[in-house]
């Protein structure tokens, strides 16, 4: 399968390459130094930042195939970074298997929104930031209290913790169309 030409414009894939690597290793190190100190915990936060981004990047990359029918290095990108994004909420309190859950949940959401917002909506997400942090972070926001151990959640049932995990994406989603100002925080003026 080949792309359209039209695909390819811009930046070239392969030049992204190096970026998409020092982004991964520093989001390993984002959120296995979150602990603020070396403790065991460090290396499990790891395991699963490791694990959630592989998912993410094969379930971006399998997403992007299903709506373009070819092959586009950066869906798989979008899916890698859609899944560093959804774990980190989780990092601490996720098993491996639950890291690979939501690390493939946040890489198609990402995945996903991003294509809706382009094709349904008509607006222009040039890197794709909207899906990658707003879709896969409300993923990653909800996802500790439905796949954590019921020992880790503060309220001690699950139902209770996803009440209370709901609150933030409905907050700021609803804070962010009062005030007109966008994903990043920045009001235009």
């Amino acid at each position: 399968m080949t792309a359209p030409r039209s695909a390819f414009r811009g930046i070239a894939p392969c030049s992204r390459r190096p970026a998409r690597f020092l982004l991964f290793v520093g989001w390993i190190g984002f959120n296995g130094g979150s602990t603020a100190a070396a403790v065991p915990e460090i290396a499990h936060i790891i395991a699963n930042t490791v694990l959630a981004a592989g998912t993410g990047g094969a379930a971006g990359y399998l997403e992007g195939l299903r709506q373009d029918r070819i092959i586009l290095p950066k869906k798989a990108f979008s899916g890698m970074v859609g899944g560093l994004v959804a774990v980190t909420a989780g990092c601490m309190v996720l098993t491996p298997a639950g890291a690979l859950i939501v690390g493939a949940l946040g890489g198609s959401a990402a995945v996903w929104f991003n294509s809706f917002l382009e094709t349904r909506l008509k607006i222009d997400d040039a890197v794709g930031a909207v899906g990658v942090h707003g879709a896969s972070g409300v993923v990653g926001t909800l996802a500790p209290a439905l796949l954590s151990s019921v020992a880790h959640l503060p309220t001690g049932s699950r139902l209770d913790q996803l009440g209370v995990q709901m609150l933030a994406p409905g907050s700021t989603s609803s804070g962010h169309s009062v005030s007109g100002s966008s994903s990043s925080g920045c009001s235009a003026r």
